[in-house]
């Protein structure tokens, strides 16, 4: 069970005590319902513990590992959850009014029919120098729930009341949203891949560097969102651009223009299948892009972003990744062999400073973390033959 460091002995022994009478009160056996407001539940391992109808306001869940716990028609105001592990965690029918998950792990989750609308304080104004309140006139103070930078990939939030949320480069791929409620949230730079929106209501949403997926169901509930406007609009500018740069290399440069997309936000574009041989992306962004399949050879991602993006089945021989940024995207089939050129010799494909994490890099060519990449871990790679 653990718990912070900053907890006395006696206060640990209280917590403990707290937790055994409410698995007595879940099963029936009498015991008490479990009420910790305000208190510091931080590095806890209690991986599938019942706090089903506790009442845990204002409490600090952070750093603990709360895998499949079951938290349904808990009370969860205003408490807060930094790079907890909540996977296949079930928080149906919860109040999470006001809660705060900061870069937390809610894969699979289930949050059916729970509240995330804005919570509130209520403090009492001191005096310059501190001490007691110089009035008994309390002050509100609202707190929306933010659930920013984290992973809720696969995770279901049917019916779920999420009006107001902060839900900014959180994951929501593949999540259930089916008649939830997210009038006016924040989704600006979230990964809304394969979700499903059917009955959502997305009105007033901030989709500012979103990712979606441009499907007849998507075009109907955004068709009026000015930031999704502006997203199409780019979309459709970049094909344009591809067209016009597929004519000048089947034309060896006598018609079209060469694309130059160094630098570009391209999140979610579908580049499947394109040959783009040689083509810069250093220093975009392709969160969530498409290109499975794509001929890639000799291309330049230098310092690119990207995040769960689809390079299945690529052909990456002699690419450049220095110092990117590559986290829970798919490789698998991809070729990272050298490049033959024509002088002799080969290009190998470069990962110098690289960031790479939580990624599937099962291609030919790569069967081990790169030894010039700065960062490895998490990854999966083809075995060594004997």
């Amino acid at each position: 069970m653990t718990g912070s460091a900053d907890l006395s002995e006696e206060k640990l022994a209280q917590i403990r005590q707290a937790l055994r009478n409410h698995l007595l009160f879940t099963a029936g056996k009498g015991g008490k319902r479990l009420n910790l407001m305000a208190n510091n539940m931080s590095n806890f391992v209690l991986e599938g513990f019942n706090f089903s109808k506790a009442s845990l306001l204002f409490c600090n869940l952070s750093y603990s590992n709360l895998q499949k716990a079951r938290f349904r028609d808990a009370d969860l105001t205003n408490s807060l959850f930094v790079r907890s592990n909540l996977a296949n965690a079930d928080f149906s029918g919860a109040t999470l009014d006001g809660v705060k998950f900061h870069f937390t792990d809610a894969r699979d989750a289930k949050l059916d029919g729970s509240t995330m609308r804005q919570g509130s304080m209520m403090i009492f104004p001191k005096s310059e120098a501190g001490g007691t309140p110089v009035s008994q006139q309390a002050k509100t103070v609202v707190q929306v729930t933010d659930l920013s930078n984290s992973n809720f990939e696969g995770a279901s939030l049917k019916g779920a009341h999420m009006s107001n949320c902060i839900l900014r480069n959180a994951n929501l791929r593949n999540v259930d949203l089916t008649n939830a409620n997210l009038k006016g949230a924040d989704l600006e730079g979230a990964n809304l891949q394969g979700a499903l929106l059917k009955g959502a209501n997305l009105m007033n949403v901030k989709v500012k560097d979103a990712v979606l997926d441009l499907t007849p169901e998507v075009f109907d509930i955004l068709r009026f969102n000015d930031d999704f406007v502006r997203h199409v609009d780019s979309v459709r500018e970049i094909n344009n651009s591809l067209r016009a740069h597929e004519k000048w290399v089947n034309s060896r440069g006598g018609d079209g223009q060469r694309l130059d997309l160094a630098g570009r936000s391209l999140r979610g574009v579908d580049l499947t299948g394109k040959n783009l041989a040689a083509m810069s992306f250093a220093g975009a962004d392709l969160s969530g892009a498409k290109l499975a399949r794509a001929v890639l050879s000799a291309s330049d991602f230098t310092g690119a972003i990207i995040q769960y993006a689809d390079f299945s089945g690529a052909d990456l021989r002699g690419a450049n990744f220095t110092n990117a940024s590559i986290v829970f995207s798919d490789f698998s089939g991809a070729d990272f062999s050298p490049l033959e050129l024509r002088s002799g010799g080969g290009l190998p494909t470069r990962f110098s400073g690289a960031t790479i994490r939580n990624s599937n890099l099962c291609g030919l060519g790569l069967t081990a973390c790169p030894d010039d990449a700065a960062v490895c871990k998490d990854c999966d790679f083809n075995p060594v033959k004997p």
